[in-house]
């Protein structure tokens, strides 16, 4: 710990340094019959105040020890605390496990959140420990999604926060804009938000929102302000994690799993059951702490030694590597449900399922029941006409928008002024894409050597392939 001491008491400490070193006193004043203009002990402050200067003192900074630091910029600067770094130790921790497994392990038929949340922790902890300012491992923002009461805290506060390093903050005052001051989050390892606490659900608000969590998981370099001071760029070490009640209204608040936001998200389902050690009073709730507190070393040693990430996991759905974050996103399939049923790309798709298409030639019929050339699935006989594949439509992300605002010559469209509205602030090509990363089953790309398009499959049709329609 290094801390702020009055002028005499670092006198002294120098003169008691001074005898004990090189048996003798160092002098407080100008000595007689010498040539010295300032006493010695005033050197040695002159000699400080010309070599040893430094251009800021700050409480702490997430990752650094403290100590004296050298920034990016050259900048130097003294770090006051160090987090209190977990020392692995091999061990038992059946607490923590409990914990962890009762409020993540979903039974049967689920995959394993489980695992996803160690791997979290492993890959945080290992780029804290062995990982350096400027050199530490970004990681995933980790959201714990469940009913009031679940334990989604918990995990947050007492398995997250005392595995790094014991310091917590809430960015949310930050992220939001609404503060632009950030000493409180500049020095907490551990951005903790617990509940989305937005005025607005917007569309714009939660872009917003996923552009700065972007932002704070993934770069190394970060915006700090503290009070009196001039703004600078720091190399800190965070992780987010974020608690939300999963009812589908506070759901809302959370970004929308955008294909550039959803790697960077770790979304886990958290179940309400009985924790592993009663906590109703304060008595019982500082054994609980105290009990996790003491595990958390033997947790740190397992996570190092033990514990290996499972290859299905290091390669994302295309099989491509997925080691940025150190492993594959994941979003539980009913969250990231409830999250893509309020997205743009949703509603695009509940207008095609919607839509009849009104024509003197075709008469009333849905997108895959129009022929050749507005539908450009299957393909022409040898010797006679198109023959379009059943419940399946193909054509240009242009066309599509024609249909269904009720633009093309001669077809009118019954969902017209509702596709107006949504294709106005979004176009369909970048929903269409959307769809294609979220909705596999019902549309992909259809490019082919003549022209560039999607395909679109019925509902509980079977999604056609570019490959497969050739």
């Amino acid at each position: 710990v290094w801390s702020k001491w009055p002028m005499k008491a670092v006198k002294d400490r120098i003169r008691k340094v001074m005898y004990k070193e090189h048996g003798r006193l160092i002098a407080q004043s100008v000595r007689k019959d010498s040539e010295e203009i300032i006493s010695e002990i005033d050197d040695v402050f002159m000699h400080a105040r010309e070599w040893r200067c430094v251009e800021e003192v700050v409480p702490g900074l997430a990752g650094y020890k403290s100590g004296l630091h050298t920034l990016s910029d050259g900048t130097q600067i003294v770090v006051r605390l160090s987090p209190k770094y977990v020392e692995a130790r091999q061990g038992e921790w059946p607490t923590i496990k409990a914990l962890i497994e009762g409020r993540l392990d979903l039974g049967e038929g689920e995959v394993d959140q489980v695992q996803y949340f160690h791997a979290w922790c492993k890959i945080a902890y290992e780029s804290l420990m062995f990982g350096e300012p400027g050199s530490y491992k970004p990681g995933h923002a980790m959201v714990l999604a469940g009913p009031v009461g679940c334990g989604k805290s918990r995990l947050q506060t007492n398995v997250i926060t005392g595995l790094l390093g014991g310091r917590h903050a809430d960015p949310t005052p930050f992220l939001l804009k609404e503060d632009n001051f950030n000493g409180d989050t500049a020095r907490a390892e551990h951005q903790m938000m617990e509940e989305l606490l937005t005025s607005s659900w917007s569309a714009e608000a939660r872009a917003a929102l996923s552009e700065a969590i972007k932002r704070m998981v993934a770069n190394t370099s970060h915006r700090m302000r503290l009070m009196k001071t001039d703004p600078r760029i720091v190399e800190l070490f965070w992780r987010l994690s974020i608690s939300l009640n999963n009812d589908p209204d506070k759901l809302r608040a959370f970004p929308m799993l955008t294909p550039d936001f959803r790697d960077k998200v770790v979304m886990l389902l958290v179940a309400k059951r009985p924790l592993p050690m009663p906590t109703k009073t304060a008595a019982e709730q500082k054994l609980f702490n105290d009990k996790v507190r003491s595990e958390l070393p033997a947790y740190a040693y397992w996570l190092l030694n033990e514990f290996k990430l499972p290859e299905k996991m290091l390669v994302d759905e295309m099989g491509e590597d997925a080691t940025r974050f150190g492993f594959a996103s994941y979003q539980h399939p009913s969250l990231a449900a409830q999250l893509f049923d309020d997205s743009p790309a949703a509603q695009l798709l509940s207008l095609i399922d919607a839509a009849e298409f009104q024509s003197k030639v075709e008469g009333k019929c849905a997108l895959w029941e129009l022929t050749y050339p507005l539908n450009t699935s299957g393909r022409k006989q040898r010797g006679g006409e198109w023959v379009n594949l059943p419940n399946v439509w193909r054509g240009s992300a242009e066309l599509l928008e024609e249909l269904l605002t009720g633009e093309l010559e001669g077809y009118t469209s019954n969902v017209a002024k509702a596709a107006k509205r949504l294709l106005n602030r979004t176009g369909a090509a970048n929903m269409l894409g959307r769809l294609a990363a979220d909705r596999i089953d019902r549309v992909c790309k259809g490019d082919t050597s003549q022209a560039r398009g999607w395909i679109i499959a019925a509902p509980a049709a079977q999604a056609m392939t570019p490959q497969a329609d050739e």
